[in-house]
């Protein structure tokens, strides 16, 4: 396969449908994207980049992460604040 395949296959595609142009790099940040929005911990989400650090993934995908941070503090905070139910 030539190295220009797939970003042509990719452009083609787009065009056919509409969408606006994107590069095969920006698939990747969604991946990671989605995976730290499902709550995947920083180790697994480096290993799946490939990153020889959780420091690279951390610096680089940070505000999703502190994003992640205070959603899990908003769900214990929800806990936190649910009145206590009385027992019959």
């Amino acid at each position: 396969m030539h190295g220009a395949t797939p970003f042509v296959w990719l452009e083609k595609l787009c065009k056919a449908h509409g969408l606006p142009k994107v590069n095969l790099h920006s698939f990747r940040h969604l991946n990671a994207s989605l995976l730290i929005s499902q709550g995947v911990d920083v180790k697994t989400v480096q290993s799946v980049l490939g990153h020889s650090q959780a420091s690279t993934t951390l610096d680089i995908y940070a505000a999703a992460f502190r994003e992640r941070e205070a959603q899990a503090l908003g769900a214990v905070a929800a806990v936190l604040n649910e009145p206590i139910s009385k027992k019959a």
